[in-house]
């Protein structure tokens, strides 16, 4: 049954890849999807620590809009697409005009393009209700009137193949992925949330399950969390909120990370949240938020010394060993945050917090060690004419690690970026996740980082220039290395419901090689291009086709090696309440050096991260479809086929065949 299901899709894919070239453009479509924008802010790496934090964050943000009404020019500017210029723009408008009434009001902001604005609308909202409201006067009981809203998500998914380790009873549970996800909003100063997964081969249905309550908005309490939540000050070099936003397609919005104090954990990520209680208060221009967290971890523990050895990420307990590390030690995190505002133009703050854990960590050069930790940090950010002074210094006892940043909005059109970082080799990085070459890896670099975006009649460009230094050594050089990397990108719109985008990065960097036995780091070179083609055909079809070619080389030891990907997808809403999504690519690489990289949309909330290496198809089919108003139902095929190989994946998730199929299914529930 699988052969023949595998043959169906095959075939209605590529009827739809020769359909789509028939088709013309038409009418415009303001249809926005959420791999659009992960897409324009996170950079194609093998290393995709970060993806997963990043696209909670990205998801968070939309579920949580920022109210243009009451938003300074820092919380502004944390919202993807919006530079400097763009927050003074919207400030200025607000303080002659009076508060917006809809976020459709920007269309008519001179000097915002329809273009940025419709981009900014999954992230923005015009809360007017709040603004005539006086926020000191109102009491925490202003909301009890208003009706409860319960959101429910609930996703199934496993793959069609058996893994070796189901096949050879290594795995406790199921090959199902359950997850359940349930949010009350209590009016507008209420909420809670309570989450449960278990990953495919765990047993129970509550392997990881997370919590937690929030009073917001009421009096001088910006919010009050208790469970489980996330940090983020200044820069995030000490505490960060667990987003790595790091080098993108976008040169200036992830430069100058923008604190948010406190706010809910609600993510299926298994590490860097804390879970106890939090407090955020306000008093006129005064700031100050304080914290307590203990959680447990997983670890694995020297059996002689009682010293933690490591610490697994992944949030797997399928087999035995997994299993025997599942909250081995635990950490406890007190601390507190003070920060002003002075005249709207600067806004500085401090940070300290003591971080202890139930175990020793073993003695090591390049990660923590010791069982007790103390941080303090400096942030700060000033607001000039045009002119945006942005920085945070940490430090851990030890070393300091510093990040500074200017931003200068020259036009209406034109805004420029450049930054200095410098973060020791001997600083622990605990909760911290600096920008840099090295997403979340806030120590052992040193880097200077410039680009700008230029609005033109051709297009909006995004360039960067990023050289850093690595003065120790790395996870993947034994020396001390280098590297350098530019990038190039143009979003132009060519005709009504045409839209072409081209991306252009090129990276020299010290990679490891055996050279005469010996081993050295050597420069390596790496191109990535791609183009994509975007159709609007109609409100209800879009079409989207790109091609991505990478190439990488050692000219040292003559080693050259490319890869390429072609792709088309489709997205048709064959009625008002029934969308259909499918892609199919066509790929090629040699190995993870010219791998190419890809974000798929997936189901609501949720999105796909490929890193395509061999030779081979990729394709999906996905309905959504809307049963009623406050019920949806999506369901996702995908596949990865490589006819020229006999096995896939590796250890105890290798498949017997060629082919790596997945069924996936959710319903969102909103009452």
């Amino acid at each position: 049954m699988t052969g023949n299901l595998h043959k169906l899709f095959r075939s209605t894919f590529f009827l739809i890849f020769s359909i789509s070239f028939s088709l013309n453009a038409q009418t415009d479509s303001s249809d926005y999807d959420f791999e659009d924008i992960i897409t324009d802010f996170i950079k194609e790496s093998a290393d995709q620590s970060g993806t997963e934090s990043s696209i909670d964050y990205f998801e968070n943000l939309m579920n949580n809009p920022v109210d243009i009404n009451s938003a300074g020019i820092n919380e502004l500017q944390a919202i993807p697409y919006i530079d400097l210029q763009t927050a003074e723009i919207i400030v200025k408008q607000r303080e002659t005009f009076g508060p917006f009434f809809s976020t459709s009001e920007l269309y008519s902001v001179k000097n915002i393009s329809a273009e940025l604005v419709t981009k900014l609308l999954p992230f923005i909202k015009a809360d007017i209700k709040q603004v005539k409201q006086n926020k000191d006067s109102q009491n925490i009981f202003y909301n009890f009137g208003k009706k409860i809203k319960l959101t429910f998500r609930s996703r199934l998914s496993t793959d069609l193949q058996k893994r070796e380790g189901f096949i050879d009873n290594k795995f406790a549970g199921s090959p199902y992925h359950v997850y359940n996800r349930l949010k009350i909003n209590y009016g507008n100063n209420y909420q809670a949330g309570l989450l449960a997964e278990k990953d495919a081969g765990e047993k129970s249905l509550t392997d990881f399950s997370s919590f937690y309550l929030e009073l917001k908005d009421a009096g001088v309490i910006d919010n009050i969390i208790v469970g489980d939540y996330q940090l983020q000050f200044g820069n995030g070099l000490a505490l960060s909120g667990g987003y790595g936003i790091s080098k993108g397609s976008g040169a200036v919005f992830p430069v100058a990370k923008n604190y948010f104090s406190s706010r809910p954990y609600s993510s299926s990520y298994e590490c860097n949240f804390f879970r106890g209680i939090t407090g955020a208060f306000s008093f006129n221009d005064f700031h100050i938020t304080t914290f307590f967290s203990r959680n447990s971890f997983d670890a694995k523990i020297d059996s002689l010394s009682d010293q933690i050895l490591s610490t697994p990420l992944g949030g797997f307990h399928r087999t035995l060993n997994e299993i025997n590390s599942i909250d081995k030690a635990s950490e406890s995190l007190l601390g507190i945050s003070l920060s002003f505002d002075f005249n709207k133009n600067i806004n500085a703050g401090i940070l300290y917090f003591h971080s202890s854990f139930s175990n020793a960590f073993t003695q090591s050069d390049f990660k923590k060690s010791g069982s007790n930790f103390n941080y303090y940090s400096l942030f700060y950010n000033l607001y000039l004419e045009n002119v945006c002074i942005n920085g945070e210094s940490a430090f851990d006892s030890k070393a300091v690690s510093s990040l500074a940043s200017v931003q200068i909005a020259a036009s209406k059109y034109f805004t420029f970026v450049t930054s200095f970082r410098n973060y020791p080799y001997n600083y622990v990085n605990l909760h911290g996740a600096g920008f840099g070459e090295r997403t979340g890896a806030t120590n052992n670099e040193l880097g200077y980082y410039s680009g700008f975006k230029w609005s033109t009649v051709f297009g909006t460009v995004n360039f960067y220039f990023d050289q850093y230094y690595f003065p120790y050594a790395t996870y993947y050089n034994p020396l001390p290395s280098s590297g350098n990397e530019f990038l190039f990108d143009l979003s132009s719109t060519l005709s009504k419901g045409i839209n072409f985008h081209a991306r252009i990065r090129r990276e020299i960097k010290d990679v490891s090689s055996d050279i005469n036995n010996l081993s050295s780091v050597v420069p390596g070179t790496k191109y990535l291009t791609k183009f994509e083609l975007t159709y609007n055909i109609s409100p209800r079809l879009k079409l989207k086709e790109s091609f991505s070619y990478n190439n990488f080389s050692i000219k040292k030891i003559s080693s050259y090696e490319d890869g390429f990907l072609i792709s088309q997808e489709i997205n048709y809403y064959l009625f008002d309440r029934l969308k259909i999504s499918s892609r199919i690519c066509f790929f090629k690489a040699q190995s993870i050096n010219s791998a190419v990289y890809e974000y798929e949309n997936d189901l609501p909330g949720y999105l796909t991260s490929n890193i395509y290496t061999g030779e081979g198809t990729r394709l999906y089919f996905m309905l959504n479809y809307n049963i009623y108003e406050k019920l949806e139902f999506s369901i996702k095929y995908s596949e990865t086929l490589k006819p020229k190989e006999k096995t896939l994946g590796s250890g105890y998730l290798t498949i017997d065949g060629n082919l790596d199929n997945k069924i996936s299914m959710q319903i969102d529930w909103k009452l």
